[in-house]
């Protein structure tokens, strides 16, 4: 297989994390696709991405941006990603991103390494829909969410130390990459926990992703500013 990576958006933009993904695969020499999900029906494509995206192509399905009728679409949305990717596998990818929940079933009908980006805590967060029976749901939506990650080569998931999502995919997938979150100063997490983030870190370089929000660059100030590194010791990765 050749260094050609496809990436399944689940909305119409990159997020900023996905985006400083894309841009590491594509200086190592990859080729890229991204198919994403057009709500409104006759959005452009992104010039933003030009420099980065060889192919992006959309599944133009009109939809709500959340709600319980976005299920309603989804066997549509699932029959025009079918006909993208039945395009697509005459190249042989050698990498596919799921970046949602809903995206997962068609891990089932792809070729090559397959990566499932967990961004958010679908079990809980779609349980939430289903009202007073959310807490009979929750588990069973975990229980498909577990069954269907042992069919994808690798997970990449964000936790706190003592969360429990790490755990929960590792009991379906060995194949685990968590990036951690750190207490923030102004949650006034207990001395003790910045005690240890000190000795583990002080002396060594830490890598760390904000994100890409107004916000970023006080939040990192919080957390990090004479915290675990001075502020002579830090790059600002992220575009704001």
């Amino acid at each position: 297989m050749s260094n050609y990576a496809v990436m399944l958006l689940f909305s119409s933009r990159l997020s900023p994390r996905h985006e400083l993904l894309l841009k590491s695969l594509k200086e190592w020499g990859w080729r890229i696709s991204v198919i994403a999900w057009d709500r409104k029906g006759d959005t452009p494509i992104p010039t933003e991405y030009s420099g980065l995206i060889d192919h992006w192509q959309w599944v133009r399905v009109p939809a709500p941006t959340w709600s319980t009728k976005l299920i309603v679409k989804l066997p549509l949305y699932y029959y025009h990603v079918w006909r993208i990717i039945s395009k697509l596998n005459k190249d042989k990818p050698a990498l596919w991103f799921l970046t949602h929940f809903f995206q997962l079933p068609i891990a089932l009908f792809l070729h090559g390494s397959k990566l499932y980006d967990a961004a958010e805590m679908y079990a809980l967060v779609l349980s939430f829909y289903f009202g007073p029976l959310q807490r009979l749901v929750r588990p069973l939506l975990g229980l498909l969410e577990g069954l269907l990650v042992t069919r994808v080569n690798g997970i990449l998931t964000v936790d706190s130390k003592g969360g429990w999502l790490e755990g929960f995919y590792r009991r379906w997938n060995p194949h685990v990459q968590v990036i951690w979150n750190v207490p923030s100063k102004l949650d006034d997490p207990e001395p003790y926990k910045i005690e240890a983030l000190k000795n583990g870190y002080s002396e060594h370089r830490v890598v760390a992703f904000v994100g890409g929000q107004d916000k970023s660059i006080t939040l990192f100030q919080a957390n990090f500013y004479g915290f675990i590194v001075s502020k002579t010791n830090y790059n600002l990765l992220s575009k704001i």
